[in-house]
């Protein structure tokens, strides 16, 4: 369970980074490459609706800009593996 947590955070600082790599600088909840990703998680075979994966690809996108920045105030990406694991998403 603690590992999955921590594969999520590195996941969350991935499509950050991605969505960074497509659009730079801008904020993700009104950039098109939350969009663009949406489009390539469904046209890769997931059978959800486009506005969902949409919804949650900006939500994880949010959640990996937080980390990212938390990362980067503590020293590094390796930062994720030592948070605590009761501090939530919100943290």
């Amino acid at each position: 369970q603690q590992l999955g947590k921590i594969r999520l955070r590195i996941c969350y600082v991935a499509f950050f980074r991605l969505k960074n790599a497509v659009q730079p600088g801008t904020q993700y909840q009104y950039d098109d490459a939350s969009m663009f990703i949406a489009h390539l998680i469904r046209d890769s075979g997931c059978e959800d609706s486009l506005s969902d994966i949409e919804r949650r690809v900006r939500h994880w996108v949010g959640l990996g800009e937080r980390y990212s920045l938390l990362a980067n105030d503590l020293g590094g990406l390796g930062v994720l593996y030592l948070l605590p694991q009761d501090g939530g998403e919100s943290m």
